[in-house]
């Protein structure tokens, strides 16, 4: 983990939720070329770990690092701590991007990078949920869904490491709408509100039975028994077409539950 920013510190602030961005004061800094900005993208996957100079260019230069790669990646280092810590004097210790027996970390508090924030937020949130505080659970999800700009390393696709965490961070991103939506039902928030928010990554994810499942049971709140009802043919349709697979058990008996209430309301087919 990385330590907490002292209270003097200029604002420094990280963000990958989207594209990789660096302000200081509010300032966008200037992080360079792609490559030099997979540098510092790799050290944020990290997560404060320190990384080998093997690692980095590995990660940077994947299957065909150049002869050149270890002076090229010290360069890239240089170049960064400049605009991370611009002012800095070259006799002054790198308090953000540090190295240390041939190893380099990211040496930042966990609210400076969006997604260390993030993740600490959503494990805040499970707790609280696991606890029985779902409105208080309901509130921190919010918060860490809020953080989101786009997709994760939006420009870095061409990374291994960056499309392996990219992915990593839309499930998580994903779980944590799933998790809010039986929060807000379990603390009694307007059911129409969570379809509301459920209808679009629903219909962008037609084959995650985890978001179908929730949109369902906010639908059954709403008192939406039909609307429940499509929705579990619509993930049954896809589910068939592109995967070969038939629904869980748990989104069969979502389905039970809303077909057993739609008969009682209208009579059967």
């Amino acid at each position: 983990m990385s330590p907490a920013t002292p209270s003097n510190a200029p604002a420094l602030s990280i963000g990958v939720l989207g594209a990789l961005s660096a302000l200081r004061d509010g300032r966008a800094l200037d992080l360079g070329s792609l490559r030099q900005r997979a540098v510092l993208a790799a050290l944020i996957v990290a997560d404060g770990r320190p990384l080998s100079t093997d690692s980095l260019i590995y990660d940077v230069w994947q299957d065909t690092p150049p002869r050149s790669a270890v002076g090229t990646l010290h360069s890239y280092v240089s170049h960064l701590r400049r605009a991370l810590e611009p002012g800095k004097g070259p006799r002054t210790r790198n308090s953000v991007l540090r190295s240390r027996d041939g190893r380099y970390s990211l040496a930042v508090g966990r609210l400076r990078v969006d997604v260390w924030a993030v993740q600490d937020t959503i494990d805040l949130a499970r707790r609280r949920r696991e606890q029985g505080r779902t409105r208080a659970a309901s509130a921190a999800f919010e918060a860490a869904l809020g953080r989101w700009r786009g997709e994760a390393y939006t420009e870095l696709q061409g990374y291994r490491f960056a499309r392996r965490e990219a992915f990593r961070l839309e499930e998580l991103r994903l779980s944590a709408v799933e998790m809010r939506a039986d929060c807000d039902l379990s603390w009694g928030r307007d059911p129409h509100a969570v379809v509301r928010d459920l209808n679009e990554p629903s219909s962008q994810e037609p084959a995650r039975e985890g978001l179908s499942q929730a949109l369902m049971a906010a639908l059954c709140r709403a008192g939406r028994f039909n609307d429940a009802v499509r929705v579990f043919d619509r993930t049954r349709r896809v589910l068939a077409a592109e995967l070969g697979t038939d629904p869980g058990p748990e989104l069969r008996q979502a389905f039970t539950a809303a077909l057993r209430q739609q008969t009682h309301l209208t009579g059967p087919a």
